[in-house]
């Protein structure tokens, strides 16, 4: 073998010391030499820009495969599983679920020595777990919902009791009995409201009573906020109030663990609102326990325009605040005894306390989406400082999502968990941004006042920067849930945070650590002070006024958005930047997104048209508050006009661009010529026909049909599919159209298009189809039944020993 090495070897050695000896024996003008041993340039064709972009994606990719990137998306896939079930138009049916599931795995074990496809279906198998865990969740909770109102005499069990406006508590109540009349599918848990003040009575009593129970309401509008789906998974059936006075009876069966913390929960709001009375109480109460509903409206309103409502919901600001202020104290505390500071791991201890207070305020204030994904988030940080990790990162966050959405699927579709995540995403990834920001160098050679200088603008740079990027985070979903935004957000966080930061939240842990020993008394009013600055200062902010209603989000638009987000803060490279362009698109969105012209409620009594003023004209003198006003902030409609009087006798009634109505019509025109009624007697149907394009049906009964080309909406319709939002159909819409489309489950199909001979208008419902567990009872109802109400009953008159009255 080494025969054959050395006589290579030995020719190359030679040829080298040729080449040496004819260079250096060469004049310098020797071109023939220097020409026969010059280098033979190297030629590369150059790349194509594809190449070039293919060639940056793959060195990109490798990097973020090497940060572990792809795990920061497992939340999604199970969050956007989660998300298909419940949006779903049909409830799926469980055995093809758990067959897909099964696939899915057995071709992720068949790929998984290849990247793309692996990654591929691994993602897939994750979304179809998050799809079967909102399907379980589903399923083990089938809460029974009422569909029709009753008025009934229920014996129950008090699970909560919270103090509210005008002289009311709202109760929730476990019913165990119903009688006169007995409830054949009674709901196992109603929440109903009572005149007086009942909030102190324990959880876990007896309450007796007679109530009037309806029907939980669907949204207002399309793609609304759905109380039924909300209280289907918080396992409420109905709602109502009692007529009369309820009875409570102290019930001597031991109590659970949840019972013994609304229990301490409800003492210790009674508690501080003893201390510290009035409107300011109630928003000290509802820091520390949660309770909100004795905050008056006037406060929720400003907070809400100046951007500061997120303060009142406990999140990652309280629990962040609360958990540092212990962990802050208990580490100076440590430092001051040095044999105990020098031997013990301080800081872990302290973490460990942190962890203690935050699960305790997540039980204290009622564990909602928000308290409950900041408690899992702030455990995963203090834990992985008890294991030596860093704490602060984005892996920490995508853990506590992947818990929160295991626990509970359907947070997922609801503002609370959307807004969250995206907050607090936001701010990680700006804060990942900012630790690797370079920091001047020899600052502790400045003077003292150079370095708070500094220290001060850091700062305060920081509130800026934190307090835009967690409102621009979370603008596309309030957005789309609540259809408005505060012009003033970042101000009024510039200014409030700093007295929450260094008053109020410590205030309220000193207090809560005084409780036992009585010295909170001294301690609350402080956190009174800073919680009545905060006040002051949202109403003056508010009173600033500007524009905060956005109008409809379109659907695209928010998953554009959303995924603008995603790519923006998850990958470590300079991949981040291609998320700049769904954001475009969803500007695209939003600009071309249709503009409803119209809206109907789903009890058929209230009509809204949008006017070419950009006003919304109303078919009532007294239109419900909170209907009315979601519709203006969707039509983004400036003001309200009210219905003018129209005489029973008018032979011809008059279409003009605001309502004109009776005892028994309503008549208006839209801009481009749709005749409308809303007609409230039978006997008018005829005339109705024969004037409209357009009928809708105001009262409960047999459904009107018309024998011309009069469109009809009949009130058994909207009381079975929810309230409608009507907008003119594109031109493509229009050329093929159907009348009706198909609904699952019913006896009709609810009306999707009504033409004119100039003009197609579609209609959109909020329930095209009646299949999902929280919507079934919908057709339970004597309107959905299209039957009348139920005749009241004759007043029948007694007489006595000479005493007459009515009974």
């Amino acid at each position: 073998m080494v025969t054959q090495i050395l006589p290579g070897l030995v020719e190359k050695a030679n040829e080298r010391i040729a080449v040496s000896d004819d260079l250096a024996h060469a004049e310098v003008n020797s071109a023939p030499i220097l020409a026969k041993y010059a280098p033979v340039p190297n030629i590369v064709p150059k790349k194509r820009s594809l190449q070039i972009l293919a060639q940056w994606l793959q060195n990109n990719l490798r990097t973020e495969a090497e940060f572990g990137t792809a795990f920061l998306f497992w939340p999604v896939w199970l969050g956007l599983g989660a998300h298909y079930y419940f949006s779903s138009v049909s409830e799926p049916r469980l055995q093809p679920l758990l067959a897909v599931c099964v696939l899915v795995f057995c071709l992720a074990v068949l790929v998984r020595n290849t990247l793309l496809p692996r990654l591929f279906f691994t993602a897939l198998l994750i979304g179809c777990l998050g799809f079967a865990a909102a399907k379980f969740e589903t399923m083990r909770l089938s809460t029974v919902m009422m569909g029709s109102e009753v008025t009934t005499r229920i014996t129950g069990k008090l699970i909560h009791a919270e103090e509210i406006t005008k002289g009311r508590t709202r109760l929730i109540i476990e019913i165990k009995s119903t009688e006169r009349p007995k409830l054949k599918f009674a709901p196992e848990r109603i929440r109903v409201s009572a005149r007086g003040d009942f909030a102190k009575i324990e959880a876990g009593s007896t309450v007796r009573g007679l109530v009037r129970l309806f029907a939980l309401p669907g949204p207002v509008k399309p793609n609304g906020y759905d109380f039924a789906f909300e209280s289907y998974f918080d396992g409420v059936g109905a709602a109502g109030f009692f007529l009369g006075k309820p009875e409570f009876e102290n019930n001597l069966e031991p109590k659970t663990m949840v019972e013994r913390i609304d229990i301490a929960r409800s003492k210790l709001t009674s508690h501080i609102r003893s201390i510290v009375p009035g409107e300011t109480g109630a928003v000290v109460a509802a820091l520390v326990t949660g309770v909100r509903g004795a905050v008056i409206e006037a406060d929720n309103e400003a907070l809400r325009r100046s951007g500061l409502a997120h303060v009142m919901s406990i999140s990652g600001l309280h629990l962040a605040l609360a958990a540092g202020v212990l962990i802050a104290t208990t580490r100076l505390g440590f430092a001051l005894i040095p044999s105990i500071a020098n031997v013990w791991p301080v800081k872990k201890i302290a973490a460990s306390g942190g962890i203690l207070i935050a699960i305790l305020y997540c039980l204290l204030s009622g564990s909602e989406v928000a308290t409950l994904r900041s408690t899992i988030m702030i455990v995963v940080m203090l834990v992985a400082v008890l294991v030596d990790r860093p704490a602060i990162t984005m892996r920490n966050l995508a853990i506590a999502a992947l818990i929160l959405i295991a626990i509970s699927p359907h947070e997922i579709a609801g503002p609370g968990f959307q807004m969250s995540f995206a907050a607090t995403a936001g701010l990680i990834a700006i804060y990942r941004w900012w630790a690797r920001r370079p920091v001047a160098e020899r600052d502790h050679q400045r003077s003292f006042i150079l370095r708070a200088a500094n220290r001060g603008k850091t700062v305060i740079f920081g509130t800026i920067l934190s307090s835009t990027v967690a409102g621009l985070s979370t603008l596309p979903f309030g957005a789309f849930h609540f259809e408005r935004l505060a012009p003033w957000g970042t101000l009024s966080n510039l200014l409030a945070l700093p007295a929450i930061s260094i008053v109020v939240m410590p205030s309220a842990v000193a207090a809560m650590v005084a409780v036992p020993f009585g010295l909170d008394v001294y301690i609350w009013p402080i956190m009174a002070a800073g919680v009545e600055l905060m006040l002051w200062l949202a109403r003056t902010i508010a009173a600033f006024g500007g524009p905060d209603a956005t109008g409809a989000v379109p659907t695209p638009a928010l998953i554009m958005a959303t995924m603008s987000l995603l790519v923006i803060c998850l990958p470590y490279t300079k991949l981040k930047w291609l998320g700049l362009v769904p954001l475009f698109i969803a500007g695209g969105f939003m600009l071309n997104r249709d503009e409803p012209a119209m809206f109907i409620d789903e009890n058929a009594k209230l009509i809204a048209i949008v006017t070419e003023n950009r006003d919304l004209a109303v078919s009532s003198t007294r239109p419900d508050e909170f209907i009315v006003k979601n519709w203006q902030r969707t039509a983004l409609a400036t003001n309200i006009l009210k219905p003018a009087s129209l005489a029973e006798t008018d032979k011809s009634p008059k279409f003009e661009s605001s309502f004109n109505c009776s005892k028994t019509l309503c008549t208006v025109r839209l801009p481009d010529g749709l005749k409308i009624v809303q007609v409230k007697a039978q006997s008018h149907i005829e005339k109705a026909c024969k004037i409209a394009d357009l009928v809708v049906q105001g009262y409960a009964g047999p459904p009107i049909r018309c024998s011309g080309n009069s469109a009809v909406i009949t009130s058994g319709m909207l009381a079975r599919h929810g309230a409608i939002a009507l907008y003119k159909a594109p031109q493509a819409a229009q050329t093929n159209t159907s009348a009706k489309v198909a609904a699952i489950g019913w006896r009709d199909a609810p009306l999707a298009f009504v033409k004119t001979a100039t003009n197609t208008y579609q209609i959109e419902w909020s329930y095209p189809t009646l299949n999902r567990p929280w919507q079934t009872q919908r057709i339970f109802s004597r309107p959905a039944r299209d039957l009348a109400p139920k005749p009241k009953p004759e007043k029948r008159a007694f007489t006595g020993t000479g005493l007459q009255g009515r009974v």
